[in-house]
């Protein structure tokens, strides 16, 4: 693993399509429960990484990590807005960014990202 277990999580994405997301598998007739967490990681993790440091940081995930999907969202660049007089807008780009999704089986959960 290059990647240290604290540098590959940045942070929970909490939107509203990862709450719904969340909780809309559990709890279904004849099938098992799936819990789904979106997080932000460190856009040089893979997915081995990714499931090293979740069953290493989140000892209720060991065994019950069912799939994970990660996605790229590359930088966007931000051209000065010239029809905005009074305001400065200074062109740049926004930095790269890469979510992971990852799937729970065995209705686990994981504690720390129950309260949001």
């Amino acid at each position: 693993m290059a990647l240290s277990p604290y540098e590959v999580f940045r942070r929970p994405l909490l939107t509203e399509k990862s709450t719904i997301q969340r909780d809309k598998y559990t709890e279904r007739k004849g099938k098992e429960d799936l819990v789904k967490y979106t997080l932000e990681v460190d856009p040089r993790a893979t997915k081995v990484d990714i499931k090293a440091a979740m069953e290493q940081l989140f000892p209720e995930s060991q065994g019950n990590i069912v799939q994970i999907n990660t996605l790229r969202m590359k930088g966007v660049i931000k051209d000065a807005d010239k029809s905005r007089r009074g305001r400065r807008f200074r062109p740049g780009k926004t930095s790269l960014r890469k979510k992971a999704v990852v799937t729970l089986g065995n209705g686990a959960t994981i504690p720390q990202f129950e309260g949001f």
